[in-house]
């Protein structure tokens, strides 16, 4: 018998956390898994609902000609209960799988980047150089990800020249930014 059984392929499943650059376990946008609790309590919920809806549009089949139920009626309710339920969780726990990755894609994603590296360092010195931001823009952005970024702060005789502030939008457009949110409505020069 062995001999015309195929070998089952053992399927290669998508991460759901990446690795990123700075060694941080990043969420992978793409793929979604459910953990075991998670795949038994929506397919539970799904099955109620399923079965409810079943035994409300056929249960009570198969009653004596004075209306009464028998043998037959309690058993056609638990097999009707029982097939509606167990399609309704097979066909809601895809369903469910995707809207969450859809949750995911929608999310926004904010950064807020310097034009230049060596600016990032003194101003920000504990965050990784605006260079770096960028990359992950582009990464996200290519993904499908809706990412932009935040145009803060904008300190004055600093951040606030004109030339620098294209240079900035330019860079947030070469990478992919969907959005550039700043409040430069004051300044202290």
């Amino acid at each position: 018998m062995s001999l015309f059984r195929k070998k089952k392929e053992e399927k290669i499943l998508e991460p759901e956390y990446l690795m990123s650059q700075t060694n941080m376990p990043t969420l992978n946008y793409k793929v979604y898994y459910m953990s075991k609790l998670e795949k038994v309590l929506t397919f539970l919920a799904a099955f109620i609902v399923g079965g409810a809806v079943g035994y409300l549009f056929y249960g009570g089949m198969a009653k004596d000609i004075n209306g009464e139920p028998t043998k037959l009626t309690y058993i056609l309710n638990v097999i009707v209960v029982a097939i509606t339920g167990t399609i309704a969780g097979k066909l809601y726990l895809p369903m469910r799988v995707k809207s969450i990755i859809n949750k995911r894609k929608n999310q926004t994603i904010q950064n807020n980047p310097f034009i230049y590296d060596e600016l990032s360092k003194i101003i920000e010195p504990h965050v990784c150089a605006s260079s770096k931001r960028f990359e992950a823009i582009k990464i996200l952005s290519d993904n499908g990800i809706f990412t932009g970024i935040m145009m803060n702060p904008v300190l004055p005789f600093i951040t606030d020249n004109e030339e620098d502030i294209k240079k900035l939008v330019k860079k947030a457009y070469e990478s992919g930014a969907k959005f550039i949110h700043t409040y430069m409505g004051m300044t202290l020069r």
